[in-house]
């Protein structure tokens, strides 16, 4: 019997074209992401409450969204994704996703968990 307290990584789609990226990772007040969970991916902080994640490789679209944990210190905390890259060749993918305050200034928040699922599809005819 498979061990349901492991994760299976990396999760893939039906379609031998689609992969799937997920992860997490915790906002720590200061530009560095803590905590992180996932494989096939990295992630750096740029600027204040924006995070480049950076996929294994290259492809055709990319798809991406993000949540936001409910234990943020304000319910009107918000996350949104953006600047989506597919990449070209040996360059890899990327995406940004943004944590903001509840004003709607991007904000380093101080702990809650971002998680993260990304679409990678590496033909056109699947799109």
């Amino acid at each position: 019997m498979a061990d349901r307290g492991a994760p299976a990584y990396p999760v893939r789609g039906s379609n031998p074209e689609l992969d799937i990226v997920v992860g997490s990772f915790e906002t720590d007040g200061t530009g560095a992401p803590v905590n992180t969970v996932g494989v096939g991916w990295s992630i750096s902080a740029p600027s204040t409450g924006v995070y480049t994640v950076t996929l294994r490789r290259s492809c055709t679209s990319l798809i991406t969204m993000a949540t936001l944990a409910d234990s943020t210190t304000n319910a009107n905390d918000t996350v949104r994704t953006g600047d989506e890259n597919a990449g070209t060749g040996s360059t890899a993918a990327t995406f940004t996703i943004t944590t903001a305050s509840a004003a709607g200034t991007d904000a380093n928040l101080d702990g809650p968990r971002v998680s993260f699922v990304a679409y990678m599809i590496s033909s056109d005819s699947v799109r």
